[in-house]
């Protein structure tokens, strides 16, 4: 590797590191803070794309540290939906892992008492329209790909709107879960803030 690449990954990895460390600091005493993670959002796939790093070695290795008992090759399923769908609606993909973690704690056949499905807990009711557009029955919802793809394309959306992370987060686990918002973020940043 050249040494101006070597310059770069490191000027990349200080600079992030240092927001990434005021935003972790700040997020106890300003929910406000949340705002100002919008700007960090693809900071692993940058690296490991300059790093010529099989991004879905990547996902797996991180979705194993979080569920070190889940089957290796659902493993390796949903890390290459989180991939392919991260990439397709540009998210970060450890947000992803984050989420599904929270929402799911990566049970494929979750199902709340609100009526919310799968790995992103999809609010079938809702989002009818998306479910029709990709051609899919309310059954198909529970498929790894599908979920992931309803899920990112939800939030996606909600970001559009808001342009914030926090509130497309609190759009997408209904608004009344604070606490998972927190634990979300809390879980993304912790990922960002270890090189992973």
């Amino acid at each position: 590797m050249s040494s101006t690449r070597i310059l770069i990954i490191g000027l990349i990895m200080v600079g992030l590191y240092i927001t990434q460390s005021i935003a972790l600091i700040s997020i106890r005493t300003n929910p406000g803070i949340f705002s100002k993670l919008d700007s960090i959002s693809t900071k692993t796939d940058l690296i490991l794309s300059i790093n010529n790093t099989d991004p879905t070695l990547e996902i797996q290795k991180n979705i194993s540290k979080l569920r070190p008992d889940l089957d290796k090759q659902v493993v390796k399923l949903i890390s290459e939906s989180i991939l392919k769908y991260s990439t397709k609606f540009n998210l970060p993909s450890n947000l992803i892992i984050s989420i599904i973690n929270r929402e799911s704690e990566f049970e494929i056949t979750a199902k709340n008492k609100s009526g919310a499905e799968g790995l992103m807990q999809i609010m079938t009711k809702v989002h009818k329209d998306k479910i029709k557009k990709l051609d899919i029955t309310s059954k198909e919802v529970f498929y790894i790909d599908n979920n992931i793809h309803l899920g990112c394309w939800i939030l996606r959306e909600y970001y559009n709107k808001s342009k914030s992370i926090y509130l497309a987060l609190k759009k997408y686990v209904g608004g009344k879960h604070p606490e998972y918002i927190k634990d979300i973020l809390t879980t993304y940043i912790n990922f960002d803030m270890k090189g992973e």
